[in-house]
């Protein structure tokens, strides 16, 4: 009987197949019982993973290893990961797996680990957590690193983790085409205001003596769109007023420290390297930093200090950075009152719930209705990807259209009657 061979006839092994596009493919039984397929472009490529695999299915065979559970494996990829992160990337995923592995499928033995419980564990996330699309997809980056660790430990032959977000991300896309748009902008998530909503705000801000020192923080992150951390990091050399510019180049970050378990605050460099970049201020932009300026002259600068930076532009009233948490407790305060001075006006335009994204997402929507480029606006949102910033583009140029079609039709729909007399 003749032997297979590939295109370049070389023998191929029991189990090895070329494909129709050249590259290999590789099929074996697992002890499960089941059929399972892995690929590589080149043979070379997949003779070192059937070696791995013929190594897991023997390691697995020990007792060391027949006892693993998930959670000893992420103790140990965990020694291993520390070093290769950001801390507060590091510290997030400490996090995600605390909250919503650990105490659950993180239990499962590893040798007994499917497809089928990550899928239904990725499921449950959303339905009977509530968690989004989008959390639900760290959780995933988290797991299937840590089941990466375990395939190249040789303590599992493939990884189980492996596409399961593809089922469930389609669903999503098809049932929350709302929810994805918001998770596919990424930091542009959240409700942006809209114009009438954004201008009762700023009065608002402006004029109450209980909220109007958070008018400059909230008014320059609607004029200019940084992200919270980068907004919380400026300090006043990061200004040039002569070049009428301002440096975005560090993000203030609030995590748990591996040392103590204390929460701590953090200097660490912008989200991407797109991040580092100077942004023109503008009229408005400028006079809020002069008089915030004029005001730490008088009356000296914040204490706030984390690490060797000090001096900064935007402190807590208990002297330490500005950070999510009291920012949006800030603004649920905020938004009540303000519409509660609303509605004693008789006034129909009432401010919805937001967070602190909602700034730079409101910025970019302003941007986008006055026409600014693409590029542009990638360059002032310090995006790394251009398809982030066209993503959202898209979506409010098409929620523009709606406006605009709604407006036709309240202008014009009186003047057309929907039934037409006819003369006897």
């Amino acid at each position: 009987m003749e032997k297979r061979r590939d295109d370049k006839r070389t023998v191929l092994q029991k189990g090895e197949y070329q494909r129709s596009n050249g590259s290999y493919c590789y099929r074996y039984k697992g002890e499960d019982g089941k059929q399972h397929n892995i690929y590589a472009p080149t043979l070379r490529l997949l003779r070192e993973k059937e070696k791995n695999i013929q190594k897991a299915l023997m390691n697995r065979e020990q007792p060391t290893v027949v006892s693993k559970r998930l959670n000893d494996v992420f103790d140990e990829w965990k020694a291993t990961k520390s070093e290769m992160v950001r801390s507060s990337t590091f510290a997030n995923y400490i996090h995600l797996y605390g909250l919503y592995v650990r105490p659950g499928i993180g239990k499962k033995k590893l040798s007994e680990l499917r497809k089928d419980d990550i899928v239904r564990f990725y499921s449950r996330l959303k339905s009977e957590n509530g968690c989004s699309i989008n959390t639900v997809d760290h959780v995933h980056t988290v797991l299937h690193g840590i089941l990466v660790f375990a395939v190249d430990q040789h303590y599992i032959p493939y990884n189980p983790a492996d596409r399961c977000m593809v089922d469930l991300k389609k669903t999503a896309r098809n049932i929350q085409i709302k929810d994805i748009d918001e998770d596919d902008a990424g930091e542009l998530d959240g409700t942006a205001l809209t114009k009438e909503q954004q201008e009762v705000l700023l009065n608002f801000l402006r004029s109450h003596k209980t909220y109007n020192h958070w008018y400059p923080l909230m008014a320059g992150m609607l004029l200019f769109g940084p992200r919270l951390g980068e907004m919380s990091a400026l300090q006043w050399s990061d200004i040039n007023w002569e070049r009428n510019t301002i440096r975005i180049n560090k993000t203030v970050v609030y995590l748990k420290s591996p040392a103590t378990g204390k929460m701590v605050f953090e200097m660490h460099p912008p989200k991407t390297e797109a991040g580092l970049r100077w942004v023109v201020m503008t009229k408005p932009l400028r006079e809020i930093f002069e008089k915030e300026y004029l005001i730490r002259k008088e009356r000296g600068s914040y204490k706030a200090k984390v690490g060797i930076y000090e001096d900064f532009i935007f402190s807590s009233r208990f002297e330490g950075p500005m950070h999510q948490g009291n920012i949006n407790k800030a603004i649920r305060r905020i938004v009540r009152d303000c519409n509660l001075e609303q509605m004693k006006k008789g006034s129909d335009v009432l401010i919805p719930p937001f967070s602190s994204h909602s700034f730079r997402r409101t910025f970019a929507t302003r941007m986008v209705e006055i026409g600014l480029s693409v590029k542009a606006l990638q360059d002032i949102l310090g995006h790394n990807d251009a398809s982030t910033t066209l993503n959202f583009y898209a979506k409010v140029q098409r929620e523009l259209k709606e406006r605009q079609t709604e407006l036709i039709d309240e202008k014009y729909s009186s003047m057309f009657a929907t039934e037409v007399l006819h003369e006897e």
